[in-house]
């Protein structure tokens, strides 16, 4: 039987720096995880069909690159956690990627602000409609009065109504948007830190 051999020295035992993943080979795979995002994301508006491929690519890309940026900052600030017990390094993981999370996800909501805008007005043209936004920014198309249900009588000319197509967004509709994005973001960064840990 061999001896046993009794436990490492303080100073024999491994350096955290010695236990992390090196800076090049997080960066890589960051690198490469945004980069399958754009892609991916490219692939699907393809796919569906979306109009203005190269306007869409350009915001992509500002987000992609923002998101590499702040899992940048993110691993930098998991870094401090490297010598803690597990369950410390994952709840400042959750504490951390939760605000990194609503970060993208808010630059993703301003960043493609506009683009709702132009793919109603490019649906308005290709179907010939009549689409417009109110004061209270509810999107509206306009009919004739007989099929919009009201207004002047259907033998009328130039008698047209409007219907309410899409309420105006409030408050709490942009923040559940932005929240919804940021939960997908923070899943994906907390799969990416696990499997670091």
């Amino acid at each position: 039987m061999p001896p046993a051999k009794a436990p490492l020295a303080a100073s024999e035992r491994a350096s955290p720096s010695a236990l992390s993943v090196p800076f090049r080979t997080v960066l890589f795979s960051m690198v490469v995880l945004w980069a399958t995002y754009f892609v991916i994301i490219t692939a699907r508006s393809y796919v569906a069909g979306f109009e203005m491929q190269i306007e869409l690519a350009w915001r992509r890309g500002i987000v992609t690159l923002s998101g590499l940026g702040l899992t940048v900052v993110l691993w930098f600030l998991l870094r401090l956690f490297d010598t803690r017990p597990l369950w410390v390094k994952i709840s400042a993981a959750i504490v951390f990627a939760l605000p990194v999370a609503l970060a993208i996800g808010q630059l993703n909501q301003i960043v493609f602000e506009d683009m709702q805008l132009k793919w109603e007005q490019l649906y308005a043209e290709r179907n010939n409609l009549s689409l417009r936004r109110d004061e209270a920014g509810n999107l509206l198309v306009d009919v004739p009065a007989n099929l919009g249900g009201g207004g002047a009588p259907a033998g009328s000319a130039g008698a047209s109504g409007s219907i309410v197509i899409e309420p105006a967004q409030t408050s709490a509709d942009r923040w559940r948007t932005v929240i919804d994005i940021a939960l997908t973001e923070a899943r994906r960064v907390g799969e990416k830190s696990r499997s670091r840990c």
